[in-house]
């Protein structure tokens, strides 16, 4: 155990080293200069030319990422070229909404989708099977974005039953919204992931011989048949999680939430690099995380899987 889990840390820094050599290259042939974002077009061209040199942005785009990466492993993420505020300042600010919006949209999404996927699996080809099946094929196919805007109407606007935008005092009525329209995109894939997880387990030889034993429905699905599905479900939990935690940029900008999806977006428009960088480090380093944690909780699930 000690050996894998020293391998799958190791493995962790290649992956973060290409992930910040590949976005600080894609910034760097992004066409334009972000000097001009900062000053506006009137400036002079020796303003433009200070400024340039006092960012750094006047040298070989190698030395510039050896000096990031430099600084980088230091702990130092530099500061934001906008508001001149530490980047690893912002990211711990604005992490404590994202984590949250993502906890409550998991937890959401999590109970939905497993449960959904559980009694349409044990229905199958009777009742709500089908038309839960072509309704789950028709709301993996809906964006995001159209979910957000329509629970902000019905339950925000027609409804009122919670705050539309902005984070407010920081209660949960103002999570509730962002957080379901996330949680119901989300709740879809797990859905149909575990429907097809209990239907293979189902189908096995010794569910049939369960039943043939005279076992209570109950047990046979709860005991022997979700038991042996958990794996293909931990899979998606997991992922689904990182993907939370990584991917709710659209719903923090629609529903104005200051977490790091918002704060990357804006980072982006005004072609703040250092905290764009800084994003993108962090995010990829939560998803390591997110998926270390999914190996490690295969053998909690099923103690057959050897973790070599």
């Amino acid at each position: 155990m000690t050996r894998y889990l020293s391998r799958r840390l190791f493995l962790m820094v290649p992956l973060l080293l290409g992930v910040s050599l590949i976005t600080f290259i894609l910034l760097y042939l992004v066409p334009g200069d972000p000097v001009h974002s900062l000053v506006g077009e009137r400036a002079s061209p020796e303003t433009i030319e200070n400024i340039r040199r006092e960012l750094g942005l006047d040298l070989p785009v190698h030395v510039r990422y050896s000096r990031w990466l430099g600084r980088t492993l230091r702990g130092d993420l530099g500061r934001s070229w906008v508001t001149h505020r530490p980047v690893r300042e912002s990211l711990v600010t604005r992490f404590p909404v994202t984590l949250r919006l993502s906890v409550l949209a998991f937890t959401f999404s999590s109970v939905l989708g497993v449960s959904l996927g559980i009694v349409v699996a044990v229905r199958e080809d009777r009742g709500i099977d089908h038309p839960a099946h072509r309704l789950l094929i028709a709301g993996q196919s809906v964006p995001v974005i159209y979910l957000c805007l329509l629970f902000m109407y019905v339950f925000g606007v027609w409804m009122g039953v919670a705050p539309i935008s902005g984070l407010g005092d920081g209660s949960l009525r103002h999570f509730l919204l962002p957080a379901g329209a996330l949680g119901l995109y989300t709740a879809v894939p797990k859905a149909r992931m575990t429907r097809s997880a209990m239907l293979e387990v189902l189908r096995q030889d010794y569910v049939r011989t369960a039943r043939a034993k005279g076992l209570p429905e109950g047990a046979v699905i709860w005991r022997h048949a979700l038991r042996n599905a958990m794996v293909t479900v931990v899979t998606v939990l997991g992922s689904g999680l990182s993907n939370l935690l990584v991917g709710s940029v659209l719903t923090e900008t629609v529903f104005g939430l200051p977490g790091i999806g918002k704060l990357q977006i804006d980072a982006v428009w005004a072609r703040d690099f250092p905290v764009v960088m800084g994003c993108f480090i962090f995010q990829a380093l939560v998803l390591s995380l997110c998926n270390f944690v999914v190996d490690l909780a295969y053998a909690w699930v099923n103690p057959r899987i050897r973790l070599e």
